[in-house]
């Protein structure tokens, strides 16, 4: 099914993809199979344990409004591979929100869900101004920094599942409505 000119790759029997727009790392990060494909409070437990929140207060400066996820990964050059990983984990997107809600309350710690957002703005934020990394490569490389920090391969995906659920609430990544030099 190669067009002359393209190298092209069958992920996962699904998706064909032209490859020369997107890095090795990318590639390789969507080819890649996750043991888990559920996200369970025991694997969001883990993947939280694991990042070791800060213990001060966060900044509860912004908005949790939901916008339309597609434009949202146009804008910040999100492609296929990228895509394909928001897509299987943002029907999570919902278990993940009540996980946070839950916790703060069962910890009695009403910071927690702006430490566990804090956490992510943070690598976010640090790979844009000190690696210059956007698109895919961002994307790629804070779904790396967070899963570097886990070792169950079930509580990697949890936090690939939180990393989506802050991507499609607007947490972090540029909003459609905002222009193209803001930032989260």
């Amino acid at each position: 099914m190669a067009r002359r000119g393209r190298k092209n790759r069958v992920l996962a029997g699904q998706i064909s993809l032209d490859l020369r727009f997107f890095d090795r790392a990318t590639i390789h990060a969507a080819a890649e199979e996750v043991v888990d494909k559920e996200v369970s409070e025991a694997a969001l437990e883990v993947a939280v344990d694991s990042l070791k929140l800060p213990n001060r207060k966060p900044d509860k400066n912004y908005d949790l409004s939901i916008h339309d996820t597609d434009k949202k990964m146009i804008l910040n050059g999100l492609g296929e591979p990228t895509k394909k990983l928001i897509y299987e984990a943002v029907p999570h997107s919902k278990k993940v929100q009540k996980f946070i809600s839950d916790r703060a309350k069962q910890t009695n710690d009403p910071d927690f869900p702006d430490k566990l957002r804090s956490c992510f703005v943070a690598e976010y934020k640090r790979l844009i101004q000190d690696e210059g990394l956007v698109g895919d490569e961002l994307f790629g490389a804070i779904r790396q920094a967070i899963s570097d920090r886990i070792e169950s391969g079930a509580a990697k995906f949890a936090a690939q599942a939180i990393l989506v659920h802050l991507f499609i609430i607007c947490e972090i990544f540029m909003r459609p409505e905002e222009n193209s030099d803001a930032t989260t």
